[in-house]
């Protein structure tokens, strides 16, 4: 994972990781707001057997740990053009219309509200309005 020009490596996985909740109150936990709630990784080993073309099969055994996270919802810009978002996270690296960009950061009211999925080419930010309009 890349932050800005910082490589950052992980050399095991989180132990947990914090998560906000819009608009729901799951419930207090020690030193998070009422809105916050942990995430723990989940473990699981699988076992993959592989028949041979003599008969005889070949066992291997593997596990990986991942973070149980399933995304709430995604948009296009034209189809978030006209809402209020509270919170996004963004991706502006894609995209054919220079347009789009304005559209997608304009639905957030307050900059801390925004992330940015990855870096991105910043002329996109560079948006020369039609004088025609």
């Amino acid at each position: 994972m890349t932050v800005g020009k910082v490589k950052i490596i992980f050399d095991r996985p989180p132990k947990y990781i914090v998560i906000e909740l819009l608009n729901c109150k799951p419930g207090l936990y020690d030193d998070l707001p009422p809105d916050n709630v942990l995430n723990y990784p989940v473990k699981q080993k699988y076992k993959y057997v592989c028949k041979t073309r003599n008969g005889s099969s070949i066992n291997r055994e593997f596990q990986k740990t991942q973070l149980p996270i399933t995304p709430a919802s995604a948009i296009t810009e034209f189809k978030c053009q006209g809402t209020t978002l509270k919170k996004a996270i963004v991706g502006l690296d894609g995209g054919k219309i220079r347009a789009g960009v304005y559209i997608i950061l304009s639905c957030v009211q307050k900059l801390k509200d925004v992330m940015i999925l990855r870096p991105f080419n910043q002329t996109k930010l560079n948006i020369t309005i039609d004088p025609n309009l």
